[in-house]
């Protein structure tokens, strides 16, 4: 009887539930024991799939940033690189700069009349030309130099006037520039250069009051 109720004598449902659990306990531990670890095999495996979800995450945003600064450090290399290349070729430049300076300053140094006034001419075109075309806008000392050389050129040439292979009027031409660019300079030698090229103005071409002005007046100004 305690295994086979009267279903006419017992209509509560918890008895129901008593006799189920003492006529089919086994089975019943056995689902129980199932039903959990179904529950746990879920559980654990959602949970591995949430830790290997959280560290492939982990791992795709440490391959960005490594993608990134492999990308910056490439970047950053090329761009060390051009500017290295930039700095070599304005290295080279100011080299071959500096040398076509320095050969002008040769070439003006060793610029040779040859008793010619021709050659002595165009010597002096050249000083001027290569001392105020802007090469040398970067050095005013060369520039300066080069362009006093002129003085150099224009007294080695005078030094060769003689009344014999002269005009009077040729020298006092040259006298003239020479005192200009003397006064120019601040140097007391211009005043003695004018007063050379009055004088042969004066003994020769008395007539040229223009000229003779323009040296009196230059002579006081310079003075």
């Amino acid at each position: 009887i305690s295994y086979r109720p009267f279903i006419w004598l017992d209509s509560s449902w918890i008895d129901h539930i008593r006799l189920f659990v003492r006529r089919y306990r086994f089975v019943l531990i056995l689902y129980l024991i199932t039903t959990v670890a179904i529950v746990t095999s879920v559980s654990v495996w959602k949970s591995s799939q949430s830790r290997i979800q959280l560290e492939l995450s982990r791992s795709e945003a440490s391959l960005r940033m490594q993608q990134a600064e492999a990308d910056t450090a490439l970047k950053l290399e090329k761009l060390n690189s051009q500017v290295a290349l930039e700095q070599d070729r304005v290295r080279q430049l100011s080299d071959r700069n500096l040398m076509a300076k320095n050969m002008l300053v040769a070439w003006s140094q060793a610029a040779d009349n040859k008793g010619d006034e021709v050659m002595a001419s165009a010597n002096l075109l050249f000083l001027y030309t290569i001392s105020t075309c802007g090469f040398l806008d970067d050095a005013p000392e060369m520039a300066d130099k080069i362009l006093n050389q002129r003085i150099n050129t224009a007294e080695e040439y005078l030094a060769t006037l003689t009344p014999e292979n002269s005009s009077p009027i040729q020298r006092a031409l040259w006298h003239e520039m020479l005192g200009v660019w003397y006064i120019d300079q601040g140097n007391l030698d211009g005043a003695d250069h004018l007063i050379k090229a009055s004088d042969l103005v004066t003994e020769y071409a008395p007539e040229d009051q223009i000229w003779r002005s323009r040296l009196e007046m230059i002579t006081d100004s310079g003075g």
